[in-house]
C-alpha cells in the first residue's frame, strides 16, 4: 500500500478534513499562519477523488477542494498546494430592502478578498467587491442592500496574497434571501460546492 501527503493552506488554527472518494479518511489542523499537511496511510495502488475542506472557528464549512491523483504502489504521493476557499456567512438573512447586510469568514491571512455578489439570476446586480483579512484570516465586509430587488441572492468569495502568491479557487454560492426567505431549486450539487462530482455521487 502506498501513502498520501496533503499539502496546503487554509485559515490559521482550524479544522481540515480529507476525503477519500468521498468517504472520511483523515482529519487534521492548521497552524497558526494556515498551513497543514496530512498524510493519509495504507492506500492501496489506483486513482482516488480527494476532497478537502476546512471548518473555521465559527463552525463555517469551507466549500470543498477537489481533484484526482494516483497512487503507485508503496510510494508516497504527495498532493501540494491546496488553497481553501473562504467561508461565508450572511447577516441577517433574509435582509429587508434597504437594511445593511454583512458578508463575513475566514480566508487565507492577509489576503485580498474578492467578493462576487449577484442575484440568483444572474444579470446587471453582479457585484464585486474587496476586502482585506487579517493575520487571523477573519474578514468582514457591510454592504447596503438599497436597489436590492426581492429575491434570491448569492454570494462567493476567493483570496490572494501577493507577497506570499497564494491564491484560491471561487467558494461556492451562499444564498440568502433579501425581502424574502431563500428559495432555491435543489439539484445534483449535495455538497454545495458549486460543482457535481464524485464526492457528490459518494
Amino acid at each position: 500500500d502506498g501513502q498520501g501527503i496533503i499539502n496546503g493552506f487554509a485559515f490559521p488554527n482550524s479544522a481540515i478534513t480529507v476525503l477519500v472518494d468521498g468517504a472520511l479518511a483523515r482529519q487534521g489542523r492548521t497552524n497558526s499562519s494556515g498551513s497543514f499537511s496530512v498524510t493519509i496511510d495504507q492506500i492501496a495502488r489506483g486513482v482516488y477523488t480527494f476532497g478537502v475542506f476546512a471548518t473555521d472557528s465559527s463552525g463555517t464549512k469551507s466549500s470543498t477542494f477537489s481533484t484526482s491523483f494516483s497512487v503507485i504502489g508503496s510510494r508516497s504521493a504527495t498532493l501540494s498546494n491546496i488553497h481553501i476557499m473562504p467561508t461565508i456567512r450572511v447577516n441577517p438573512n433574509p435582509v429587508q430592502p434597504g437594511q445593511n447586510v454583512t458578508f463575513s469568514g475566514f480566508s487565507i491571512p492577509n489576503s485580498t478578498v474578492e467578493v462576487e455578489n449577484q442575484r440568483q439570476k444572474g444579470g446587471s446586480e453582479r457585484r464585486v467587491l474587496t476586502t482585506i483579512s487579517d493575520s487571523g484570516g477573519r474578514w468582514s465586509l457591510d454592504v447596503s442592500t438599497t436597489g436590492f430587488a426581492q429575491d434570491t441572492w448569492k454570494v462567493r468569495a476567493r483570496s490572494s496574497n501577493a507577497t506570499t502568491g497564494i491564491s484560491t479557487q471561487y467558494s461556492g454560492f451562499t444564498f440568502y434571501g433579501v425581502g424574502q426567505a431563500v428559495q432555491r431549486t435543489l439539484n445534483s450539487d449535495l455538497n454545495r460546492d458549486s460543482k457535481v462530482n464524485l464526492v457528490d455521487f459518494s
